[in-house]
């Protein structure tokens, strides 16, 4: 997983509206590596984000020996807890939700 990723956070929630969270997964060949912000910027999530009072957190996977293309773990390459919630990535998800809220 990347260090840095992209949060998106409507004008109503930067002034103290109550606000809920979404995540939006980048697919393969999508990290910040491969694309920059375009993911972030022009998904459509952010649109829909200040529609509806919605924070949106955009976490990032990298490439790695075992996952040339930057997917998210949907196959083992981090370990055999890796859909689960002990997994490296889901807990890692966890940590940045517990700390955007």
């Amino acid at each position: 997983m990347d260090t840095t990723g992209f949060v998106y956070v409507p004008n109503a929630c930067k002034t103290g509206k109550k606000c809920k969270l979404h995540l939006a997964f980048h697919g393969c060949l999508q990290s910040r590596h491969d694309v920059g912000s375009i993911f972030a910027a022009n998904s459509g999530y952010n649109q829909v984000a200040d529609a509806n009072d919605i924070v949106v957190l955009y976490p990032q996977a990298t490439s790695t020996a075992m996952n040339l293309v930057s997917c998210w773990d949907w196959f083992g390459y981090t370990g055999i807890a890796y859909a689960t919630k002990n997994g490296f990535q889901p807990t890692a998800i966890k940590r940045m939700i517990d700390k955007v809220k």
